[in-house]
Parts: C-alpha cells; structure tokens; sequence
C-alpha cells in the first residue's frame, strides 16, 4: 500500500530510475564495468523504468520504446538479443546464450510483451533440448559448442547450470507448464537435495549461489502444476551406457591377462 512505503526508498528508487533512463538514451548498452558491457544488466534495469511507470506516474515509456527500437537494430545472427556486446556501440560480439536469455525473457515481459513473445520463440527453438532422456536448456544455442564460465555455471551435455535453473521460471511464466515441471524434477532429481528442518539445500549446500537461484526460480512455478516424473528414457539410456562401460572393463581385463600369458617351450 502507497501509506507503507518508505519516503527515502521511494526518493531512492526514483533517483536510480532517473540515472538509468539517462544512461540508456546515452548508449544502448550502458557499460557494466570498465571494458565490457552485457544486455542481461541493462535490461533488468529499464525493467525497473517501466515498474516505475506502473507504481508512479508515466515518466518513461517513451524512454523505453526509444531504447527498444534501437534493441530490434542489434540483434544476433539468430535474431536474439546478445550474449554481450561491443561497449563503444552496442554491435553483439557474443551470440545469445541461454544463461542470460532465460533471465533477460522474465524481465522483458514487463517491458514489451510482443517482443517477450517473440524472444521466447526464438529462445524455444534454439535452446531447450533433451538428451539421455533429460530435458534442460542449452548455455550455447543448437549447432554451437562453448565452455563454462562464472556466467554459465557448470556446462553437462551442453546443458547450462544457471540456464536451466532460471529457465525453470522463464518456461513456466511463458505458458510451458509440461517444460518447466520436467526441468523441475530434473533439478529435484540431480542437484542433491536435503531438508535439514524447515531449511532445504541442494548440492550437500556447497553452493549457495545455488540455493538462492533455485528458491528464486520455484517462487514463480505454482506447486498446484505437476506431472508425474518420468524418467524412463533417461532409464533406458543409463543402463545402456552402463552395459557397454561394463563390456569394454570386461575386455580391457581379458585383454590385459591375455598378454601377461607367456609361451614355454621346453628344450631338450
């Protein structure tokens, strides 16, 4: 309620909305710090325009459709917002990667909803994936390959960490109900967790940058939404991988006690 807020957070919010719709109309992509310059940052922050413009007064919507316009000019090779970009004019040096698409698609839905839409088609075709019968969204988009960094989290069978994690809620806001409760279970099947109390950690609680990502992204996915976990596929698969492992063991010890097995011929 308006009588609850807090007059300097107010007078604070309104003073950063006011720094970042001049820095927008200065460059696309405001540098994030020296050297570099990532969409995913700026697009959170003129997320923060447009609440101000739901909250207050209508101050920025042609700030934002400015800074849109120029948006739609510098997209990837796949018709995507980038991964990062040149910090002098905003050209993409890094393709989108699913990392920072699935955490830049909840923002701008608050933004623009068409081009949400639209991103997210996109972001569909080329990221979510399934291997060994395990859904989960690709850091690198379908065709590429890449290593993880501190942006990606670990990379398994192309699948991003922090991509998949974030890409639960990003799924499940944009209508995927079945995608986002399949990565959930995934998430809940493979990332260690434990209760301790009234307090659940994943991965033994070893990475609380985890954690956190985790609550976040289960905050927006109703618990009222499920299917039954299958993984049958993934089943199947295991246990082919584990026959031929088996098999090739098994042939390297013949192999190995074949050669220790030496020839005596006697001499008279």
């Amino acid at each position: 309620a308006e009588h609850q807020r807090d007059e300097k957070e107010v007078a604070q919010f309104r003073y950063q909305c006011e720094e970042i719709s001049k820095a927008i109309q200065e460059k696309v992509y405001p540098v994030s710090y020296y050297g570099g310059a990532w969409p995913a940052d700026v697009l959170v922050s003129v997320a923060s325009l447009s609440l101000h413009d739901k909250i207050f007064e209508t101050k920025y919507s042609q700030t934002i459709q400015g800074w849109l316009d120029k948006v739609k000019k510098q997209l990837d090779v796949n018709g995507l917002i980038p991964h990062a970009v040149r910090p002098s004019d905003g050209r993409p040096i890094e393709t989108a990667r699913g990392s920072s698409q699935a955490l830049m698609l909840i923002f701008l839905r608050d933004i623009d909803e068409r081009l949400a839409n639209a991103q997210f088609k996109l972001f569909k075709e080329n990221f979510i994936d399934t291997k060994f019968g395990l859904t989960g969204i690709r850091e690198y988009s379908k065709g590429e390959f890449g290593m993880g960094d501190v942006d990606s989290g670990p990379i398994l069978f192309g699948f991003g960490g922090a991509a998949t994690i974030v890409g639960m809620q990003t799924l499940f806001l944009y209508g995927e109900y079945e995608l986002s409760i399949k990565i959930r279970n995934t998430i809940e099947a493979f990332s260690f967790p434990f209760m301790n109390g009234n307090e659940k950690k994943y991965f033994f609680g070893m990475l609380p940058i985890a954690d956190a990502f985790i609550a976040w992204s289960h905050s927006r996915v109703s618990p009222d939404v499920a299917i039954d976990p299958s993984f049958t596929s993934f089943r199947i698969y295991s246990i082919l991988i584990f026959s031929l492992l088996s098999i090739f063991f098994w042939m390297l010890v013949v192999s190995k006690k074949s050669s220790k097995t030496s020839l005596h011929i006697l001499w008279e």
